[in-house]
């Protein structure tokens, strides 16, 4: 296999694999290698990969990434065997997607073609899997040779729980300590008998007020992974929704010197839906759109019916790099800081396993960036 690699990007993987008869033949004398036989019950999951990236041996471990519905990962690629949402968009699977090239998975496989033996790190979304959720994965792999060909070790740990203890100790310790630290500032500068009172008591209640606001969201984000997170779908009216979204973001934006466009159906819009859920994505992406803007600049929130669906669109004019959008949705990655941001995660968590819908993101040097959420009515 041919495959350019360089540092920071990955190779677009070609397409083809081998033909039902040669498949069967890799398989038959990879499994007849003594030495496997004793990584069957092995903790670390292990696959062995032949030169079209089809898996030709797994051992137990590694069945438990896998798909529910996968009842032999043989003959199919680590992305599609584990259900990784981008492996669907490639011409020909895992690997030859346009998002493909950003994946830890195919640099490291990419440099086993080369003769090296890699190390990265690489998340997987999931959406085709009973829940939505995302595995966050390092991969080892090097060359192998059985016989006289060329195979490929792919070894995957999980390592999704330090992930996640990262993201608490990197993004929301940094965010309530960052408030609660602007809190006690400002707790320290208030004084009845000057002028300043009214504003800097202002101040203090609204940092008061985002302080319980990130507890909240926290909560609301663990529950949603643990699947435990209620929801009480009811009809809403959208305009209500968003206009008590706005009322708190308008002025942060404003602010910070950056505008804020509201734009509104003609005619009422009524949608049945979790409003308490619904506050909660617009507010986490008009937070991130302020945050993605400077002064001067403006942010956007519009909604309206799309046949038998509400959108709702959230707009800024910074535009995001395909790079980026390859792990937007995921957990922990963000354009602020290594392991800061939630914020578009949490939003596709909510969106697509709590309310039926769906959220996409278009970007463009015309239009900026766009998140848009289709409801159910």
């Amino acid at each position: 296999m041919n495959s350019e690699y360089t540092e920071g990007l990955g190779p677009m993987l070609p397409a083809g694999r081998a033909s039902v008869a040669e498949l069967a033949d890799q398989i038959r004398r990879v499994s007849g290698v003594i030495s496997l036989a004793y990584m069957v019950d092995f903790p670390i999951a292990l696959l062995v990969l032949n030169s079209d990236r089809q898996i030709v041996y797994g051992n137990a471990r590694a069945q438990e990434f896998m798909r529910p519905d996968v009842s032999t990962p043989l003959g199919l690629r680590p992305g599609e065997a584990f259900a990784c949402d981008n492996a669907r968009l490639g011409e020909d699977g895992c690997g030859t997607g346009a998002l493909c090239r950003y994946c830890g998975a195919a640099k490291s496989l990419a440099a086993a073609f080369s003769g090296k033996m890699r190390t990265e790190e690489f998340s997987i979304a999931r959406s085709s899997t009973e829940r939505i959720d995302q595995l966050d994965l390092q991969v080892w792999s090097k060359p192998i040779k059985i016989g006289s060909e060329i195979f490929y070790l792919f070894s995957v740990i999980d390592i999704s729980e330090r992930k996640r203890r990262e993201s608490f100790e990197r993004i929301f310790l940094h965010d309530l300590m960052n408030t609660a630290g602007s809190l006690s500032s400002l707790m320290h500068l208030i004084d009845p008998t000057k002028d300043s009172f009214p504003e800097h008591f202002a101040l203090a209640r609204e940092a008061s007020d985002q302080l319980v606001d990130e507890l909240v969201s926290h909560r609301m984000l663990s529950d949603a992974e643990m699947g435990n997170l209620p929801s009480d779908f009811t009809p809403s009216s959208a305009a209500e929704i968003v206009d008590s979204v706005v009322a708190i973001y308008r002025r942060i934006a404003e602010n910070r010197g950056i505008g804020f466009v509201l734009k509104r159906p003609e005619s009422p819009l009524v949608l049945s839906t979790d409003p308490v859920l619904l506050k909660r994505v617009l507010s986490n992406l008009i937070k991130n759109a302020i945050e993605a803007s400077v002064r001067g600049q403006s942010v956007g929130l519009s909604f309206a019916a799309a046949g038998e669906a509400a959108e709702f669109s959230v707009t800024n004019a910074a535009v995001i790099p395909e790079s980026v959008r390859s792990q937007l949705f995921h957990r922990s990655f963000s354009t602020k800081a290594r392991g800061r941001g939630l914020g578009t995660y949490a939003a596709r968590l909510f969106v697509e396993e709590f309310l039926n819908g769906t959220i996409r993101v278009e970007s463009g040097a015309e239009r900026g960036t766009a998140f848009i959420v289709s409801l159910p009515l």
